[in-house]
């Protein structure tokens, strides 16, 4: 075995490989390569795809039957190939699905091995689903399925009186359940995302549902101020970013060039008279136009791709890391404008009128008790009077107990005469931004709401282990 610089002694193995060993499917891959090229057939207008025993077969015509009658000579050959190697397929787990460009149902099955198939709505390819449209909607159904298990999983962890700190919290979010829901972006997320208004809404829903349990937030706190606290990008834009990202992947690495060829073969079967060639090999150059989106284009060269391949790959990786930075502002900026004209979570702009990382430190090394009673305050969804009769509790009156005004956040903090006493641990603090703004002055502002005893929600909480770091 060969890596990187090391080379082990010939060693003979008796028993084979054991199951989960991480060069299973790397000898799979030997296995089963000469399966994909028995089954590439241009006459057929068959591309084969695969991953380990996931195999897949791509056909295009004008007609739907003709595609079926394809696929199934592209099956006996798979047959034949299964014969020689020992190896079986199951039918009964093949799926078809028909690809197309209007709304038209086609409704033609497939036979293999003496059993009929009928097309399927949508398919799962490699952890992505796919509809016969090509849209993100059978993608989005599937991930709705998941989001009960990851969020209750989060849940068990985050409590807001005792659960693991908000730091933390969005660190799993971050780094665990949101590229778990950005899997496959570049195959299901549409290129102009302007024209799917409800997967955008359907996103900020599923983004604000998590965002809740990693900080300990009312239901009724905008999401989009719930992502400037936790300082997480919207996750429609993370998803147009991961898409765009893994494009100008396949481009860098030259499979932008295998696209233009496999485009120029159809174009070859359906040509109309004057349609100019594509050239058949590249060289990628980057484009940064003002105030849109930085993109890796290709544009034709008459160098051969073996003859540059060492020029090409270091232009790719310098390339690549230019293009992330631009990626980077661009949908910074992106962020930035939508905040700015957002006219939700307005509380949290007096704190931060633009998406800023610097949030994050008013929370660093505070427990999730903390951390709660803190984003309730800024947001100014608590459970004070003033909050409560908006959102509808019934028998509730916005007017405080003491008669003087509506319980607000400020009425509490700074003019309810029930608690002068205990306002004294405010060492003179008079305005929310001041109190609520500054690390230092935020925790006499804790102190002080634990002091009184004023919510339910944390009467159960110790001042003290409320404060320590855990």
């Amino acid at each position: 075995m060969r890596l990187l610089d090391f080379e082990s002694s010939v060693e003979k193995v008796d028993l084979g490989i054991p199951q989960g060993s991480p060069i299973s499917p790397i000898l799979y891959l030997f296995y089963n390569a000469d399966l994909l090229e028995e089954s590439e057939d241009i006459s057929l207008s068959i591309t084969p795809m695969g991953f380990v025993d996931d195999i897949s077969l791509l056909t295009y015509s004008k007609s739907t039957k003709r595609n079926v009658r394809n696929l199934e000579k592209a099956y006996r050959k798979c047959l034949n190939w299964a014969r020689s190697h020992g190896s079986r397929f199951n039918p009964e787990k093949s799926e078809l699905i028909h690809f197309i460009g209007r709304r038209r149902v086609y409704k033609a099955p497939i036979t293999l091995e003496n059993k009929t198939i009928k097309p399927s709505g949508s398919i799962k390819l490699l952890g992505a689903h796919l509809d016969q449209g090509l849209t993100y909607k059978a993608h989005l159904k599937a991930l709705n399925t998941k989001i009960p298990t990851l969020l209750s999983a989060l849940k068990s962890i985050t409590s807001s009186t005792w659960g693991t700190s908000l730091l933390e919290a969005r660190k799993l979010y971050r780094g665990a359940i949101r590229p778990a829901l950005a899997y496959g972006a570049l195959s299901w997320y549409p290129r102009d995302s302007n024209k799917a208004k409800s997967l955008k809404k359907s996103l900020e829903s599923i983004q604000g549902r998590f965002l809740r349990a990693v900080i300990g937030a009312y239901k009724a706190a905008s999401i989009e101020a719930l992502e400037i606290e936790t300082f997480m990008e919207p996750l429609d834009l993370y998803l147009e970013k991961s898409a765009n990202q893994g494009a100008t992947r396949q481009v860098l690495r030259g499979y932008g060039r295998e696209g233009r060829l496999y485009r120029e073969i159809l174009r070859n079967r359906f040509r109309r008279r004057g349609q100019p060639r594509l050239e058949s090999h590249s060289i990628p150059i980057l484009k940064t136009p003002r105030d849109s989106k930085p993109e890796i284009i290709e544009t034709p060269t008459t160098i051969d791709a073996q003859e540059e391949s060492g020029e090409r790959l270091a232009l790719s990786n310098a390339l690549w890391k230019e293009y992330k930075k631009a990626l980077e502002a661009f949908y910074a900026s992106k962020w930035k404008d939508r905040w700015e004209k957002s006219k939700k979570g307005r509380a949290i702009a007096l704190f931060h009128p633009q998406p800023t990382e610097k949030a994050l430190k008013l929370y660093k090394g505070r427990t999730k008790p903390f951390c709660s009673i803190l984003i309730q305050l800024r947001t100014e969804k608590i459970g004070l009077n003033g909050f409560l009769k908006r959102a509808r509790v019934p028998n509730i009156e916005a007017l405080c107990e003491c008669k003087e005004a509506e319980e607000t956040v400020e009425h509490f903090l700074f003019k309810c005469p029930r608690w002068m006493e205990q306002r004294t641990l405010l060492n003179g603090l008079k305005t929310i931004k001041e109190a609520l703004g500054k690390r230092d002055n935020s925790e006499r502002v804790v102190r002080y709401l634990l002091a009184t005893g004023r919510l339910e929600q944390f009467s159960r909480i110790d001042c003290e282990s409320a404060l320590e770091a855990r």
